[in-house]
Protein backbone atom coordinates (compact mmCIF):
# COMPACT_ATOMS: atom_id res chain seq x y z
CA UNK A 1 0.00 0.00 0.00
CA UNK A 2 1.29 3.46 -0.65
CA UNK A 3 0.07 6.09 1.61
CA UNK A 4 0.55 9.64 0.55
CA UNK A 5 1.04 11.82 3.38
CA UNK A 6 3.24 14.76 4.73
CA UNK A 7 5.68 16.40 1.78
CA UNK A 8 3.48 13.92 -1.13
CA UNK A 9 0.21 15.53 -0.31
CA UNK A 10 1.91 18.71 -0.35
CA UNK A 11 2.87 18.06 -3.75
CA UNK A 12 -0.67 17.26 -5.25
CA UNK A 13 -4.13 19.23 -5.05
CA UNK A 14 -7.41 17.47 -3.81
CA UNK A 15 -10.14 18.06 -5.19
CA UNK A 16 -12.82 17.21 -2.66
CA UNK A 17 -16.56 16.23 -4.23
CA UNK A 18 -20.05 15.37 -3.08
CA UNK A 19 -19.84 11.80 -4.03
CA UNK A 20 -20.51 9.88 -0.77
CA UNK A 21 -20.85 6.15 -1.88
CA UNK A 22 -19.99 4.99 -5.21
CA UNK A 23 -19.44 1.47 -7.02
CA UNK A 24 -15.93 1.67 -5.54
CA UNK A 25 -14.79 0.70 -1.86
CA UNK A 26 -11.43 1.55 -0.43
CA UNK A 27 -10.02 -1.94 0.62
CA UNK A 28 -8.17 -0.84 3.50
CA UNK A 29 -11.50 0.57 5.32
CA UNK A 30 -14.15 -0.15 3.82
CA UNK A 31 -15.18 3.52 2.68
CA UNK A 32 -16.38 5.01 -0.61
CA UNK A 33 -15.59 8.57 0.28
CA UNK A 34 -12.50 9.89 -2.21
CA UNK A 35 -10.72 13.27 -3.50
CA UNK A 36 -8.73 13.05 -6.43
CA UNK A 37 -5.36 13.76 -6.73
CA UNK A 38 -4.70 16.42 -9.72
CA UNK A 39 -1.62 17.63 -10.56
CA UNK A 40 -1.37 21.65 -8.67
CA UNK A 41 -0.97 23.42 -12.06
CA UNK A 42 -4.45 22.03 -13.46
CA UNK A 43 -5.93 25.00 -14.74
CA UNK A 44 -9.32 22.81 -16.06
CA UNK A 45 -12.29 22.52 -13.48
CA UNK A 46 -13.12 18.81 -12.23
CA UNK A 47 -16.82 17.45 -11.34
CA UNK A 48 -17.98 13.87 -9.73
CA UNK A 49 -21.17 12.82 -10.54
CA UNK A 50 -23.17 9.99 -10.33
CA UNK A 51 -24.66 8.96 -13.31
CA UNK A 52 -28.05 7.20 -13.63
CA UNK A 53 -26.65 3.87 -13.08
CA UNK A 54 -24.74 4.69 -10.25
CA UNK A 55 -21.75 5.31 -11.96
CA UNK A 56 -18.95 7.57 -11.05
CA UNK A 57 -18.94 9.83 -13.50
CA UNK A 58 -16.12 12.20 -14.20
CA UNK A 59 -16.51 15.71 -16.23
CA UNK A 60 -13.25 17.85 -16.96
CA UNK A 61 -13.12 21.29 -18.42
CA UNK A 62 -9.78 21.95 -20.37
CA UNK A 63 -8.97 24.69 -22.27
CA UNK A 64 -12.98 25.18 -22.51
CA UNK A 65 -13.67 21.63 -23.90
CA UNK A 66 -15.95 19.59 -21.51
CA UNK A 67 -14.59 15.84 -21.28
CA UNK A 68 -17.10 13.28 -19.89
CA UNK A 69 -16.05 9.95 -19.05
CA UNK A 70 -17.39 6.96 -16.49
CA UNK A 71 -14.29 6.20 -14.13
CA UNK A 72 -13.01 2.64 -14.09
CA UNK A 73 -10.86 0.99 -11.41
CA UNK A 74 -7.72 1.96 -13.33
CA UNK A 75 -8.47 5.52 -13.08
CA UNK A 76 -9.48 4.80 -9.20
CA UNK A 77 -6.03 3.07 -8.49
CA UNK A 78 -4.32 6.02 -10.35
CA UNK A 79 -6.01 9.11 -9.26
CA UNK A 80 -8.71 8.55 -6.05
CA UNK A 81 -7.45 9.09 -2.11
CA UNK A 82 -9.12 7.64 0.45
CA UNK A 83 -10.99 10.19 2.02
CA UNK A 84 -10.95 8.32 5.21
CA UNK A 85 -7.68 6.75 5.50
CA UNK A 86 -6.00 8.53 2.46
CA UNK A 87 -5.12 4.95 1.19
CA UNK A 88 -3.91 5.34 -2.34
CA UNK A 89 -4.29 2.51 -5.20
CA UNK A 90 -6.45 0.38 -2.76
CA UNK A 91 -9.81 0.38 -4.71
CA UNK A 92 -11.65 -2.03 -5.29
CA UNK A 93 -15.36 -2.54 -7.02
CA UNK A 94 -18.48 -2.88 -4.83
CA UNK A 95 -22.34 -2.79 -6.11
CA UNK A 96 -25.00 -3.02 -4.27
CA UNK A 97 -27.00 -6.20 -3.91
Amino acid sequence: MIDYHSDTLSRVTLKEEGVKQSMFLCKTCGSGEFELMLHPDFAGSVDVQLNEHQDVLIVATVNGAEQQFVADLMFMNQFALCKQCKATKQWQYHYKR
